[in-house]
């Protein structure tokens, strides 16, 4: 168990915020480690926002739909207020 949470540590100093997110929504993640993890979700998605920002040119965008999914928002109105 300690282990999953040791990897989503790895994942959150790579700036590897998909990896992270799979980790936090495993089926073997367990509510506690997922109440830790829980803590970084703000640190989480503004960095991937930035690492977006500075890989996409201006004429390339990313749909709500896919935000949400990437970035573990329950819906997409919550990834809009997030933005």
């Amino acid at each position: 168990p300690v282990q999953r949470v040791v990897r989503a540590f790895h994942t959150l100093r790579a700036n590897n915020y998909i990896r992270f997110f799979d980790l936090v929504r495993g089926t073997d993640t367990t509510y506690l480690e997922a109440c830790l993890l829980h803590s970084y979700f703000l640190t989480v998605r503004r960095g991937a926002l930035r690492i977006m920002n500075r890989t996409f040119s201006k004429r390339q965008f990313v749909r709500f739909a896919e935000l949400t999914r990437f970035l573990s928002f329950d819906d997409d109105d919550e990834a809009a207020l997030f933005c």
